[in-house]
């Protein structure tokens, strides 16, 4: 199903407790696609650990995961025909290896990634958001 108005790819690349990029890349995720954009949110380097589900029930003052809102809001937004949902979670590969993520490891619908794959979102993209350290 084609969701889009227009194309949004947001590259996160700092971990959960670093900044509140997380939050802002959620929160700007949501507004677009409540206008009828379709959302790729894309964690590279430190950035994977936002779709890490094992973030899920983490409860610390400097750590504010996101994993169960991404996730819901997947879900949330899921087509119920196609199965697909308006926003996207990828990471990359590369950056998941270091960290000894595997997909098992990702909430559902998070995918693993390759860069050259991110790549063709941001050329296929309308506007990109690099949220950088």
């Amino acid at each position: 199903m084609k969701f889009a108005l227009g194309k949004l790819t947001i590259l996160v690349f700092t971990a959960p407790e670093h900044t509140e990029h997380g939050r802002f890349a959620l929160e700007v995720a949501k507004a677009a696609v409540g206008k009828g954009h379709e959302v790729t949110i894309f964690g590279l380097a430190d950035g994977v650990f936002h779709a890490a589900s094992f973030l899920e029930d983490v409860k610390h003052a400097d750590i504010k995961p996101l994993t169960r809102e991404l996730a819901e809001f997947m879900e949330k937004t899921r087509d119920p025909a196609t199965g697909e949902s308006p926003l996207k979670l990828g990471v990359c590969s590369r950056s998941s290896e270091e960290r000894n993520l595997d997909q098992e490891d990702l909430i559902p619908g998070a995918v693993i990634s390759s860069t050259s794959k991110f790549g063709a979102l941001v050329y296929d993209s309308d506007r990109t958001l690099f949220l950088i350290p």
